[in-house]
């Protein structure tokens, strides 16, 4: 227990979840979780030197064995440190593989993500949503972008562009006026600038030279 209290943090102590101890060595990755593993030694050196912030999340496979539903990167991590004693909240077990999948993509949604591992995500989501409405567990008139968009914390044309990015046919189907709005969206985004698109061209507005000039060094124009 000393070990327990040692390596959390205070808010994660006072947690009105039960929190137990476990061998690293009972606790295996989950082969459903595709989620990137990186940055595993400045996580490790986090956890050196401020504690774990938050238990792993397991469930209980069988006689001392134990499958990670959340903290891949943090097994990871206290694997590097050679720690044995490590604090988990043990979950009740999934009744599915498709349930288990989702668990893992919602504890996924608070990791830094890269716009590649949202779109992977979006269409995990995707595959899961068919699954539930052909079993009739999706509520009537839920629209398949609202659903994954609850989950990933994004507005359904989000989801939309994640999910029709690198379809040829999705794009090709795109109207023009969806097209252009899509692109708008894009550049917005990345230029942080209002962004105007019409046939065979775009408007970028700026307020200033200084402005003008933070917009051409992202675009890398000099």
């Amino acid at each position: 227990m000393g070990v327990l209290i040692n390596m959390l943090n205070d808010e994660s102590a006072n947690t009105v979840q039960k929190i137990s101890v476990l061998d690293i060595d009972e606790i295996s990755p989950n082969p459903l979780n595709h989620a990137p593993i990186i940055n595993i030694e400045e996580l490790a050196a986090a956890i050196k030197e401020n504690g774990l912030q938050n238990p792993l999340h397991v469930y209980k496979k069988g006689n001392h064995e134990y499958v990670l539903i959340n903290g891949e990167r943090r097994y990871s991590a206290l694997k590097l440190l050679g720690i044995d004693d490590v604090p988990v909240i043990i979950k009740p077990a999934p009744a599915s593989e498709i349930e288990e999948k989702l668990m893992i993509l919602d504890a996924n949604a608070q990791r830094d993500e890269t716009p590649e591992y949202k779109q992977q995500r979006a269409k995990e989501y995707e595959e899961i949503y068919h699954h539930l409405k052909a079993n009739n567990m999706i509520p009537t008139g839920t629209l398949k972008i609202d659903w994954i968009g609850n989950h990933m914390g994004l507005s359904g044309r989000q989801v939309q562009r994640y999910l029709k990015k690198d379809d040829p046919k999705e794009k090709k189907s795109q109207s023009n006026e969806e097209y252009y709005a899509d692109l708008a969206a894009e550049f917005q985004n990345k230029l942080n600038a209002k962004v105007i698109f019409k046939k065979n061209s775009f408007t970028v507005k700026f307020a200033d030279v200084l402005e003008l000039r933070r917009i051409l060094e992202i675009l890398d124009i000099t």
